[in-house]
């Protein structure tokens, strides 16, 4: 097996794409990814781009032929211990995190009533700092439940499976539904007819209404990116907005979806049961303690969470810097090289477990665990060089350059970078 050219149609129970199953003489034995005979893209496009334009659609990286290492190469230079999770470790993470989340709540619903007592505003700059903090909180329990589904929490699949079923419940997230359509994304990243996410479009196949034409105004960008943080998350799981064209209505909650497979639909229909099992405690809790309550302690959050997972991936695989490949153009580790490492800060970087600051290492080898991922990836990024992409600037920043930027791919075949205006 080329570790190097890793074939589409991987259809593994769990998440495989790190290749934990393959054997260390066999990554010894891998053939060299530059050997293969890849086509080149057609350039024609970006040749006819106005000189003007031209250098906003040049990347730093240009990666029109395979990358001259193999995930072999990537394997050898990572401790083997950087593999290895242990329940200790994971267990630790996760109850640090639901010690805080505790807290949180245990303060606001002590004071709830005395702050309104003493100051109608104090008690509503109250509950946004709680707003914004625990929001933070369940997106850190959302990333253990994420390490969970790539088997990242721990060596026993059972132990994942019920932790991250748990917690994603939890936090309104059909735990294995997702967890089919992410492997995907892994399996697939940046294939423009196989990617799960953020699957962008060229000009040609966007009718250019009037929001489309005004995009680049300031107002209509910043509308825009609400509207994404604010419900790109529901809609993606409801109606799989930004995934890959399919041939019928998708749904994560639909188990007859073309997103799944039949072997995948009792495990969607667990993740629903489980959903509505959770919002059925939820309404016993807002009966028991004031529904307004239980929305200021789990909805608000809750959309914060919801905030940060969409900005987080959006940012992941997105830049003028990344290309988009077509099916036939594409190959595993072409894939997992479009990958941004990038930074919200030391405090942000280090309670969001480096989910957005090790993400190149993610995407070759998931079932590292966060708590390994700094030692695991100094190694690989030395040996992809130029090919690793890093965005050191301002997390929200870049987001508002992205949004400007990266809204049309090029016209053109095979590898396709964004087209920065939409004229």
């Amino acid at each position: 097996m080329d570790l190097g050219l890793i074939p589409g149609g991987v259809n593994t129970r769990h998440w495989e794409t790190d290749l934990l199953s393959v054997s260390l003489s066999q990554l010894a034995m891998a053939p060299n990814a530059h050997n293969a005979d890849v086509p080149m893209a057609d350039t024609e496009s970006r040749e006819s781009v106005p000189l003007s334009n031209r250098k906003a659609l040049m990347s730093k990286v240009l990666p029109r032929e395979n990358p001259p290492f193999t995930v072999a190469d990537l394997r050898r230079v990572v401790p083997d211990h950087c593999f290895e999770p242990t329940l200790r470790e994971s267990f630790y993470h996760l109850a640090k995190d639901l010690a805080e989340l505790a807290l949180y709540m245990g303060i606001m619903i002590y004071l709830d009533t005395p702050l309104y007592q003493f100051s109608p505003i104090v008690w509503g700059l109250g509950w946004l700092a709680y707003t914004l903090m625990q929001g933070v909180t369940f997106t850190a329990v959302w990333v253990i439940a994420h390490e969970c589904g790539h088997g990242a929490f721990s060596k026993s699949w059972l132990i994942n499976d019920t932790v991250g079923y748990i917690f994603h419940t939890a936090l309104s997230v059909p735990y294995f539904s997702w967890q089919h359509t992410h492997s995907n994304h892994h399996h697939y990243t940046n294939n423009l007819q196989k990617d799960e996410v953020f699957v962008p479009r060229q000009r040609s196949q966007v009718e250019l209404t009037s929001a489309y034409k005004t995009v680049k105004n300031p107002v209509s960008v910043f509308i825009q990116l609400v509207f994404m943080l604010l419900v790109g998350w529901p809609l993606y799981l409801l109606i799989n907005t930004s995934g890959h064209v399919t041939d019928s209505f998708s749904s994560h909650f639909l188990p007859t979806s073309p997103i799944f497979t039949k072997k995948e639909q009792l495990k969607v229909v667990a993740s629903a049961v489980g959903l509505l099992g959770w919002w059925y405690c939820l309404s016993l809790f807002g009966a028991a303690l004031g529904s307004g309550l239980v929305l200021r302690l789990y909805l608000l959050p809750l959309i914060v969470n919801n905030c940060f997972l969409v900005a987080i991936t959006y940012m992941q695989h997105t830049h003028v810097d990344v290309p988009h490949y077509e099916d036939h153009e594409w190959n595993w580790l072409r894939g997992a090289l479009c990958t941004v490492d990038r930074t919200m800060g030391a405090y942000l970087d280090e309670k969001l477990h480096l989910i957005h600051v090790t993400h190149v290492l993610h995407h070759t080898f998931s079932r590292i665990p966060f708590y390994r991922s700094r030692e695991a990836s100094a190694p690989i990024v030395k040996v992809i060089g130029k090919y690793y992409h890093k965005d050191d600037t301002n997390f929200l920043l870049s987001m508002w350059r992205a949004a400007n930027d990266c809204i049309f791919l090029e016209e053109g075949k095979g590898i396709l970078f964004w087209l920065t205006e939409t004229h």
